[in-house]
């Protein structure tokens, strides 16, 4: 029961999408290579900051999308003894040391675009051929993003989503640019005494400022997410949603812990749960069966790891832990008292568990108490404190019980109305049973005493019958008593039952 279930992991991504993977990858390397070579090229031409920052963001780009590729190449490695969850996290290696170089490059634009703007201005031409490599690089730029990105979703892949994350913003920050260049022209067509100018020709270093800023941001959030993969931080938003697809379902007592781990495309979905102690083992596969199918209702490509784990009953319900730690053994029990003692007992506890356990009448001795020495063995783990009295029995013994004909139980009824007759405040003998048990017999009846009475009046009372009884009849086992009210005013008795007062 204790023993984990591994599910076999769904069947990897086929063939003809790793390569639609690595083909995406190898595009957005060529794009980036486009680019950058494009932009490069026309800043340098135009003295343009905003530009040649932009130049600079597609090399990073380029880099970026580079590793991309390595690493959709390197993730689609099945897994081996040295890497047993598959080699999926390299995707996320990949994203945070892209975030590092978007955050380097972050704090080269602002320091240049700073210094411009307050320090060592540049003369900066505004050129249309400055504008339509931005126009390039803003279609280009969106063909990519939204190619990779449909990729990534369909295959699961971040390392294909920070690339289009990548392309996004180099998408934005081209605008931003675009925007300064047209201020440059604007500012060429103002005259030089005009307030606005000085601002418009500061466009192409406050565009370079509105680029650093969004590649910050976006940085951030990558380089986040990244961290939280590689040192699998839980999602208690998705944990919450799979604890509610498992609640309710049969055989599941507990769900004591649920554990989320993403590797690039994967999500491993770790679960601790109690089951009933009544199921058996040969039960555990279906559910297994139905709680992958559970989780993969949240979460549809999810790697289920189950391990199954016996109930443990909160401390009051002893009993209830009893019978399914029996169950667990193979042993039927009944008669089962649990008695708090007063002081301590010989075993240094203070409660005492008495029950019977069944066998096979042609059972070893032997066999049965190495049996129940296992079972008890194993339920002081739980209450080492307790004493445990076991009395072993054939099976069917006890258990069974017979109503003996008429005339064999007549003497004991009548026995029954006369000492109750004669006992002072009790009256109405009725229901008097009396059944074979084993090799001897018990028996249980009904009488009234008054409503006022304490319980602890009735049960001496009771008691006093039982006792009366059995000077009778020596040989009687059980005897029960069910101590009844009755109204004063008619005598009769007040059960509770439905349509009579109580």
């Amino acid at each position: 029961m204790g023993k984990k279930s591994f599910d076999p992991a769904p069947e990897r991504a086929p063939a003809r999408a790793d390569a639609e993977k690595r083909s995406a990858a190898a595009a957005s390397v060529a794009a980036a290579v486009l680019l950058t070579v494009l932009k490069l090229f026309v800043g340098l031409a135009t003295n343009s900051l905003g530009v040649l920052s932009e130049a600079a963001h597609s090399a990073l780009d380029l880099l970026a999308a580079g590793m991309t590729y390595a690493a959709v190449r390197i993730a689609a490695f099945p897994p081996d003894p040295g890497h047993p969850y598959g080699h999926g996290k390299i995707e996320n290696l990949s994203a945070l040391v892209e975030t590092v170089l978007l955050m380097a490059t972050c704090v080269w634009i602002t320091w240049e675009a700073v210094d411009r703007l307050f320090f060592n201005p540049a003369v900066v031409k505004a050129s249309f051929w400055a504008v339509l490599v931005m126009a390039i690089s803003i279609v280009v730029d969106f063909s990519r993003s939204r190619m990779l990105m449909r990729v990534a979703k369909e295959h699961r892949s971040q390392a294909l989503e920070a690339d289009a994350l990548h392309f996004s913003t180099d998408m934005l920050s081209s605008a931003v640019v675009l925007v300064g260049l047209c201020g440059l022209f604007l500012a060429e067509a103002l005259p030089e005494t005009s307030a606005a100018r000085p601002w418009l020709e500061r466009a192409d270093a406050l565009a370079a400022l509105g680029v650093a800023v969004i590649v910050l941001r976006v940085s951030w959030s990558l380089g986040k997410r990244a961290v939280n993969v590689l040192l699998d931080a839980g999602d208690a938003a998705l944990a919450g949603e799979i604890r509610a697809a498992l609640h309710g379902l049969a055989g599941i007592r507990a769900i004591k812990n649920v554990r989320l781990r993403h590797s690039g495309p994967d999500l491993f979905v770790d679960l601790e749960l109690s089951l009933d102690n009544a199921i058996v083992l040969e039960e555990t596969g279906h559910i297994r069966d139905v709680v992958e199918k559970a989780v993969r209702g949240v979460r549809k490509h999810a790697l289920v790891n189950v391990a199954f784990l016996p109930f443990e009953p909160e401390e009051g319900d002893r009993i209830a832990r009893l019978r399914g730690l029996a169950a667990a053994h193979g042993l039927t029990i009944h008669a089962v008292d649990v008695l708090e003692l007063e002081g301590p007992d010989r075993d240094g506890g203070r409660v005492l568990v008495e029950l019977h356990v069944e066998f096979p009448p042609e059972t070893p001795l032997k066999e049965a108490f190495c049996r129940v020495s296992a079972f008890e063995a194993e339920f002081r783990k739980y209450r080492p404190k307790v004493s445990m009295v076991t009395h072993i029995e054939p099976a069917g013994g006890e258990g069974r019980e017979t109503l003996l004909p008429l005339m064999e139980s007549r003497e004991i009824q009548k026995t029954v109305s006369r000492i109750v007759a004669a006992e002072p405040g009790i009256r109405d003998a009725h229901n008097v049973l009396v059944r074979s048990l084993g090799d001897g017999r018990c028996a249980s009846f009904h009488c009234r005493m008054a409503p006022d009475a304490t319980v602890e009046a009735a049960h001496a009372a009771a008691t006093k019958l039982q006792l009366a009884l059995r000077r009778e009849f020596p040989e009687l086992g059980r005897v029960t008593v069910q101590m009844e009210p009755f109204t004063p005013e008619e005598g009769g008795a007040v059960t509770g039952r439905a349509g009579q007062p109580c």
